[in-house]
């Protein structure tokens, strides 16, 4: 655990968090917001060190009983919420850890400091019962939480909440902490290592101090460039010219070949990939002129070998080339052959612009979709069709988003319906064995049990439905509904009851 001191970058969130403690305005709860390795969690950390200092400074000493608890993260008044499920952070974590635990005063400390990392990851009841404690907590409770997604927080927990804004650190501030760290250690570092870690850590200080730990336990001498690629799995710099050079001169089988004796090398597929469209990036910030160089992200000695790069291209190209990269990349997370997602990506360049179309839309492989069986008749009108918003007139759709909008199943159903079942326990109830599909901005509901059906035809279960979709999915969409089992889709008597009911206008709850 670090102090503020040792913290780079973030000056104006430090300020402003000494600053409360120095004027005893510390707020019940902060949220702290941005991407993955910014350094929310070690401000976090810093912060309620400092919070709980012995010694009442802006900064923890390091030095009293509660700083060295802090440090080993053994604090018993710093609580770190867990939770079992990898992507869940369910209502059973948060009454166990918060909701059950709030009442008991701190043991030794001024307050009682709950750490929420990850906080997009608790579920609808998880947030509700969170609210319910963060709304009026005792006045020794503060709260700290840290996402990569503050969308996915309800506005009722972040109106209750002060927020901070993380962006990644600067290359240049990396490279400085790296030198600082290289010369207290007495690790020799070579002219360019600094820069080069920095930018193999994409921003993150936590993984550039990880990567120069492990060049310094490999190399000999002093850190050369070249001992930072090939540490980190990634192609040494002269090979991603050639590459690119290659492939905007369409000369595929050399690209190819580069790429081979980097795979045969062991080099990473996918870190190439990003290598490749970072250049490319550079490219694009190159060709559209009066751009400060202090953006381009590559080491001096290679500007004028980009200036010649880029000079006889277009800007179309490199578009589209960052295009093709970027889904190259994307599609890698789903599929173990890299090498040959790459390849495709190469091969999909050096082709006619006119010809990259269908290729490009190309979804990942997907199991086959199953043989539709016939229906008979009685089902078409056991579909029922809800919208969760106002209609609006649709564009037509161009051929390639027809391809990309393919029904695709929601992953997170089994977290809809969870969530669900604490808004409308007799709804949810007939979503048992039902499964869920999204084509572009609708979603499509196939449930065993019929009268599911005829519920969602009320409005107010519609809005609960779509309103519980929109919390876990973070977007809107229009609900369709349809029957998985043709034989039962025969009109129950509980329907032919409340038709009966209807017909003699008796009040239902259904239209």
């Amino acid at each position: 655990m670090a102090g503020f001191a040792e913290i780079i970058g973030h000056e104006q969130i430090i300020e402003h968090l000494q600053n409360a403690i120095l004027s005893q305005k510390v707020s019940h709860a902060y949220i702290l917001n941005g991407p993955d390795d910014s350094g929310k969690k070690m401000i976090a950390e810093a912060f309620a060190m400092a919070l709980q200092c012995e010694k009442h400074g802006t900064e923890g000493c390091m030095e009293c009983h509660s700083c060295k608890q802090a440090i080993s993260k053994n604090q018993p008044d710093i609580i770190y919420v867990t939770h079992e499920k990898p992507n869940t952070i369910s209502v059973d974590d948060i009454r166990r850890q918060v909701k059950d635990d709030v009442d008991i005063k701190p043991y030794a400390s001024p307050y009682k400091i709950y750490i929420i990392d990850e906080a997009e990851k608790m579920n609808v009841q998880a947030q509700n019962a969170l609210l319910k404690t963060i709304e009026e907590p005792p006045a020794y409770v503060k709260f700290i939480l840290a996402t990569t997604e503050m969308h996915k927080v309800p506005a009722t927990i972040l109106s209750r909440c002060q927020r901070f804004a993380f962006h990644r650190i600067r290359l240049e501030d990396i490279a400085a902490r790296l030198r600082y760290i290289a010369e207290k250690e007495q690790i020799p570092l070579a002219e360019g290592a600094d820069l080069q870690i920095a930018r193999c850590a994409d921003g993150g200080m936590r993984d550039a101090i990880s990567l120069l730990d492990q060049c310094a336990a490999v190399s000999e001498g002093a850190i050369t460039p070249k001992a930072v690629a090939e540490a980190a799995g990634v192609s040494g710099r002269a090979p991603l010219f050639r590459i690119l050079e290659d492939v905007l001169q369409n000369r595929l089988g050399d690209a190819l070949k580069e790429v081979d004796v980097l795979y045969q090398g062991s080099k990473d597929m996918a870190r190439l990939c990003e290598e490749l469209t970072e250049q490319l990036r550079n490219m694009m910030l190159l060709k559209a002129g009066n751009v400060p160089e202090e953006l381009l992200s590559c080491l001096p000695e290679e500007l004028p070998q980009l200036r010649e790069l880029t000079s006889p291209v277009t800007m179309e190209q490199i578009l589209r080339a960052i295009s093709v990269l970027q889904d190259c990349r994307e599609r890698m997370q789903r599929n173990p052959g890299k090498r040959t997602e790459l390849e495709l990506a190469l091969i999909r360049l050096t082709l006619p612009a006119t010809v990259q179309t269908p290729l490009a839309a190309m979804p990942a492989a997907a199991p086959a979709p199953r043989p539709m069986q016939p229906r008979p008749v009685v089902a078409a009108v056991q579909q029922a069709e809800v919208s969760t918003q106002s209609p609006a007139p649709q564009p037509t759709p161009t051929p390639t988003q027809t391809i990309q909008e393919q029904i695709q199943p929601v992953s997170q159903w089994a977290d809809i319906l969870e969530a669900y079942r604490s808004v409308n326990p007799a709804v949810s109830g007939s979503l048992a064995e039902s499964d869920a599909y999204i084509r572009g901005g609708t979603l499509l509901i196939v449930a065993k049990n019929p009268f599911f059906l005829t519920l969602l035809k009320n409005h107010e279960n519609a809005r609960s439905l779509g309103d519980t979709v929109r919390q876990i999915l973070g977007q809107e969409y229009k609900i369709l509904a349809k029957c998985s089992n043709p034989a039962q889709t025969e009109v129950s008597p509980v329907q032919t009851l409340l038709q009966k009911a209807k017909d003699s206008n008796l009040e239902t709850a259904v239209e």
